[in-house]
This record gives structure tokens, C-alpha cells and sequence, in this order.
């Protein structure tokens, strides 16, 4: 197999032009559905499906089922009697990247991804918003649960 052409030594360290003057975590134009929509489906893959062996795949769902940092986001959201295994990201510019899976009463399992931030770097994060989202999502994907 031949090796791949490589780039000269200068151009591999420089960061992209669009990142070179932009703090870390501010706010920049993107796809924002087709990332939660890659999120999302690499989350179904992991946890769900078979990227991992049945005792890594169970050891994640279990370490994502313990974690209790999302109480005022997905939990607050999801109708009793869901289980929810999830991973709260927070950072600057009140970002609020929440991913998760919920297993409805009848034990079918949602992916849930929401991803959101402001346009200024000390703002607060909006919980509430990403409880609304799994709200929403519940009451489309189980009504009457």
C-alpha cells in the first residue's frame, strides 16, 4: 500500500484560518442538525448497537445511567418511569451539549443529543430549554407516557 503524500512540516501545526483568532469555545457558524444528527448516531452506535463488546457497551450504559449532573436537564424533562443514561457537557458562551439514551416504560430506547449555547461568553446555561427539548421528544416518540 503506498504511503498517503504529506503535507509540508509548517502546514500541518497551523491551525485552520477560521479558528486562529477565536477563542476556544465561542460560538461559530455551523450545521448544527447535522452534527446532533452524527452525535446522536454515534451515541445509538456505542450504546445500542455493536461498536463495542457486550461488556464494554454495559459497563457505558451503566457509567452514563449513574451520572447525576443532568437532573435539571433530560431527567427534569422525561416523563416517570424512563430510565435515562446520559452525559452533561457545559462550557463557555453557556454551551450545553447533553447526550443521552431513554428507555420509555415499555423499555424502547430514545437517543437524545441537544446542543446549545448564547452569543456571550458569560452567559448562564439554559436548562430549562434542554428539558423542553426532551420534553417534546418524549411526547412526539411515547404520547400517554
Amino acid at each position: 500500500m503506498e504511503d498517503a503524500p504529506r503535507l509540508p512540516p509548517q502546514r500541518r501545526r497551523r491551525p485552520p484560518r477560521h479558528a486562529r483568532h477565536r477563542p476556544h469555545a465561542q460560538p461559530r457558524p455551523r450545521r448544527i442538525d447535522q452534527q446532533v444528527t452524527r452525535i446522536g448516531a454515534s451515541l445509538e452506535r456505542l450504546a445500542l448497537g455493536r461498536a463495542l463488546g457486550d461488556a464494554d457497551r454495559e459497563r457505558l450504559v451503566g457509567w452514563l445511567k449513574g451520572n447525576t449532573t443532568g437532573a435539571e436537564r433530560f431527567r427534569r424533562g422525561l416523563p416517570d418511569g424512563w430510565v435515562l443514561a446520559d452525559k452533561t457537557g457545559t462550557g463557555s458562551y453557556a454551551t450545553a451539549n447533553d447526550i443521552g439514551v431513554a428507555w420509555t416504560t415499555r423499555r424502547t430506547p430514545v437517543v437524545l443529543a441537544v446542543l446549545s449555547a448564547r452569543s456571550t461568553e458569560d452567559a448562564t446555561v439554559d436548562e430549562a430549554l434542554v428539558a423542553e427539548a426532551a420534553r417534546v421528544i418524549a411526547r412526539a416518540v411515547a404520547p400517554g407516557e
